[in-house]
Formats: structure tokens, C-alpha cells, sequence
């Protein structure tokens, strides 16, 4: 196991195993004084501000406890210790970067925004809040879908007005998944929040959408660690790159898809629950603009 790059925001401590995944090995810290993982991961899954960045993942029953210092990471099991020096790796940089980010044609994030949107109803399959926000499966709704969607107006609804905590608590926790389709619904709008208010220089919307990224923390630790980065303005390396193709006015429709495709793919449908937010988050950044 070699490491290839690991996040800027993992605090140094112990940690032990918490959960694990065929890409993914989740640490939480022993001392309970932290809402968040840090996460040994494949390139598959990719860089973020808590990951620590591998070749391959060995057996990950074997691996009880992560030890993050100064200079390394230690990996423990009762039969071996692996020392990952991080001189071996590259640092990954969780923060938007400026030049690369700039907000410099409206016209050109309406058009790419168009774009996601017409990617996300053709490729959106029933039971996700991005088939539901498509009227093409509204017909063929059970019971059951039928009010999760009218649940999700409400709460959207809610959310971009002077009430938006109110739309944020209706969302929070709704709907399937391991990360509930509610959560990452809202820290894509929140994502696109912080984004719009960084690229206009508006401090009011960046602060909307840490606010937001706050309520969605909860007592899942998945969706807690996602949350407190986004509060942050940290990115993992597929939501980073969507960011910044998005207002790169360098951006080719082609590497507009390559990193929609990177976010979309993630989970069964929470990639898309979080690009149906992202998208709604920055369509309707101006309602929340004119209430500042």
C-alpha cells in the first residue's frame, strides 16, 4: 500500500475503524471529540480534504486503528504496522483556487447550468430527488414518492426565502440512501451557495451556505464530515473540479461532462441528489440576493 496524496484538513490524532467499503476504509477519532471520518480511499473515489489517498486497499478487516502525525500516517492491526510517510504523497488543496474560478459571463453558467440540467433528466432513473424534480416520472409515482415530492417542493420552497431554515429542517434526513437524499440535496445547495458567493464577492451568499452545511450535520458521520468541509468551503476532488469547470470560461462542454460524470457516479443516486441541489442552489442564488 503506497500513498498517493492526502487531504489538507485531517487533524492529527487516533482514530479507529468505523466503517468500510470496497473502496473506502472510515476512521472516526477515539476521543469522540470530532463529527467527522477520515477516510482511507482508492483512486476511485479520489482526493478530499479528509481522505488519505492510496495504490490499493488491503484486506480492510485486518485494519483497526489510524494514527495521523505530523509527518505520517499509521496504520495498525494486531499484525502489522504500515508507515505512510507523507513526503511519499502530494498534499491536496480542498479550496477553490483563484484565477481558475472566476465569474466573468453569466450568459456562459446559464448555458453550462442548462447543460447539467438536461444531463441530469436524461440520466436520472425513479426514486432519486433528481427524477422527482423531472416531470417525466411524475406520473408513474407511488404513494410513497408522491409525498416525498411534495415534501421536497415545500421544503425548497421554504429554503429560498426568508424561512430558509425552515426549508433546510423540512429537507434534512428525507428520502433513501446511506447518506440521506435530503442531505446531499442540501449541501449541493449549499455547495453552489458558497460558490456563487465566492465568485461575486458576496459574503452574504458563502454564509448562507455554511449555514445550511451546519443544519444538515446530524448523527451520521458520513454526512457529518461531508457538512463540516462544505461549511468550510472544502471540496472533494470531483465536486472541486465541477466548480471550477463551471466558471472556468477555459471550460470545454467535454470537460464540463468528465467532471459532472466524476460527481454523478458517486453512490447510487447521491451523486445526482447533490447535482439536483448544486444546480437549483445557483438558479436561484438571486432570490436569496435579494432578501441580503
Amino acid at each position: 500500500m503506497e500513498l498517493l496524496s492526502y487531504g489538507d484538513s485531517l487533524p492529527c490524532g487516533q482514530y479507529y475503524k468505523q466503517s468500510t467499503f470496497e473502496q473506502v476504509i472510515n476512521f472516526a477519532p477515539t476521543d469522540g471529540g470530532g463529527d467527522y471520518l477520515a477516510s482511507i480511499v482508492t483512486a476511485t473515489v479520489g482526493d478530499g480534504p479528509l481522505h488519505v489517498m492510496v495504490d490499493h486497499l488491503p484486506d480492510s478487516s485486518q485494519w483497526d486503528w489510524l494514527r495521523v502525525d505530523k509527518n505520517s500516517f499509521v496504520v495498525v492491526s494486531d499484525l502489522e504496522v504500515i508507515v505512510l510517510n507523507k513526503g511519499q504523497g502530494d498534499c491536496y488543496h480542498s479550496q477553490l483556487d483563484w484565477p481558475e474560478v472566476e465569474l466573468n459571463s453569466t450568459t456562459m453558467l446559464e448555458q453550462r447550468i442548462k447543460l447539467l440540467t438536461t444531463w441530469l433528466a436524461l440520466g436520472s432513473q425513479p426514486g432519486g430527488i433528481a427524477s422527482l424534480l423531472h416531470s417525466r416520472w411524475r406520473p408513474a409515482m407511488d404513494s410513497f414518492n408522491r409525498a416525498f415530492y411534495q415534501q421536497l417542493q415545500e421544503g425548497i420552497d421554504y429554503l429560498f426565502s426568508e424561512e430558509w431554515s425552515k426549508g433546510a429542517k423540512m429537507l434534512k434526513g428525507i428520502g433513501p440512501g446511506l447518506t440521506p437524499a435530503g442531505d446531499d440535496f442540501l449541501l449541493g445547495v449549499a455547495s453552489a451557495s458558497y460558490l456563487m458567493g465566492w465568485a461575486m464577492g458576496r459574503e452574504f451568499l458563502s454564509q448562507r451556505g455554511a449555514e445550511i452545511a451546519c443544519l444538515v450535520r446530524s448523527n451520521n458521520l458520513v454526512v457529518d464530515s461531508m457538512a463540516g468541509m462544505v461549511a468550510q468551503g472544502r471540496f472533494t476532488y470531483p465536486v472541486k473540479s465541477l466548480l471550477t469547470e463551471l466558471l472556468n470560461h477555459k471550460s470545454t462542454p467535454e470537460q464540463l461532462k468528465s467532471a459532472y460524470n466524476l460527481v454523478n457516479n458517486f453512490g447510487q443516486s447521491s451523486g445526482s441528489d447533490f447535482l439536483s441541489g448544486l444546480v437549483l442552489g445557483i438558479e436561484r442564488s438571486e432570490q436569496w440576493l435579494s432578501m441580503a
